[in-house]
């Protein structure tokens, strides 16, 4: 069923009756460290009071989730080697579409997690220094896109395939710092994958913990299909249509 259904789904309706609305809420629930089959027969508000958890925010981090869930897989499904500019173009818009969102979304929610969790839990702290530097780079990344790469893209909808030598040269620059951002971020990425970022390892955990931090996973695999996106679909169909070495 479509993701719509879990609309009608109440704090009150049994785990059975959420998965049976929608599928994928069953890997959500089991990415945070829900199981699913011991407590099928539990309503979603039972299962936060035992684990002293927030009912309403749950649900809504379900819905959004199976929300966004339709759009993310067709993406994750795409050859971007195989689009044409004009393709790679829309793509581009349905990217950052919805990438800027969750950054925006995780940032606001991974504050103030750090705000009343940095104390007791440290490795929250460490997270969040390095998360700034995550959403820093991906906000440079895609100012410089939208300014030199993304009208390039467009531009096969106006028929011209010339580039001037000073757009040129701007393409060039900011292809280079994509390529030195994009290994910044993949550190700063592995430097918290490092970290035991696994929210059910830690004890006493709240639930808007083990969401946001699964909201960040999610983050880091849009950031990834974006730099593929760049690296395998836009920057080299550019390069060839304007014969740009």
């Amino acid at each position: 069923m479509e993701s719509s259904t879990l609309n009608r789904i109440k704090t009150t309706s049994t785990l059975q009756e959420i998965i049976s609305a929608n599928e994928q809420t069953k890997s959500l629930l089991q990415s945070i460290g829900i199981s699913t089959e011991f407590y099928q027969d539990k309503s979603l508000l039972q299962i936060c009071v035992e684990k002293q958890w927030n009912e309403k925010e749950l649900l809504k981090w379900l819905r959004k989730k199976t929300d966004n869930y339709g759009e993310k897989r067709r993406s994750e499904e795409v050859n971007f080697s195989e689009l044409n500019r004009s393709q790679l173009f829309q793509h581009y818009n349905q990217l950052q579409k919805r990438l800027i969102p969750q950054l925006n979304s995780l940032e606001s929610d991974f504050h103030r997690i750090y705000k009343v969790h940095g104390i007791q839990y440290p490795i929250i702290k460490e997270m969040h220094r390095h998360l700034e530097k995550i959403s820093e780079k991906v906000r440079f990344v895609l100012m410089m896109a939208d300014k030199t790469i993304k009208p390039l893209l467009n531009s096969s909808s106006n028929g011209s395939d010339s580039i001037l030598y000073g757009e040129a040269k701007k393409y060039k620059k900011s292809v280079k710092l994509v390529v030195q951002d994009q290994h910044q971020v993949a550190s700063q990425i592995q430097k918290i994958e490092k970290i035991n970022s696994h929210p059910e390892e830690i004890d006493g955990v709240c639930g808007t913990m083990k969401t946001v931090i699964q909201d960040m996973e999610d983050l880091f695999l849009e950031i990834e299909n974006f730099f593929e996106f760049l690296r395998n679909g836009a920057i080299p169909k550019i390069n060839q249509a304007f014969n740009i070495d």
